[in-house]
């Protein structure tokens, strides 16, 4: 499971700078930007499954509930920076444009 959120936040960081290099961002042409959306969804549904799986673990009466905590923990932390690294970007965007607006 560490390995998939390491390969996991380090594509969430390149989708990241590729938004904040390369992305325009228009207020009105939201759409446009549908594929990272997904990108950023997907993932994090996945690692939201596999915590739903945590409490079958505790009906094993060999499992250690420290060890189950901590990889509960971590994998919240996973899913928050997922989401967290890859919408980044686009949100400063989208306010700077808002306060641009507004100042018009």
């Amino acid at each position: 499971m560490t390995n998939v959120i390491g390969s996991l936040t380090s594509n969430a960081r390149l989708f990241a700078s590729l938004g904040a290099k390369y992305v325009k961002v228009r207020l009105f042409e939201s759409y446009k930007l549908v594929p990272f959306a997904r990108v950023a969804i997907i993932p994090t549904l996945a690692l939201i499954g596999a915590l739903a799986c945590y409490p079958i673990m505790v009906f094993d009466t060999t499992i250690n509930l420290k060890a189950l905590l901590s990889e509960v923990l971590i994998t919240l932390v996973a899913i928050i920076m997922l989401l967290f690294f890859r919408f980044g970007p686009f949100t400063r965007k989208f306010c700077l444009k808002k306060i641009g607006i507004r100042k018009n």
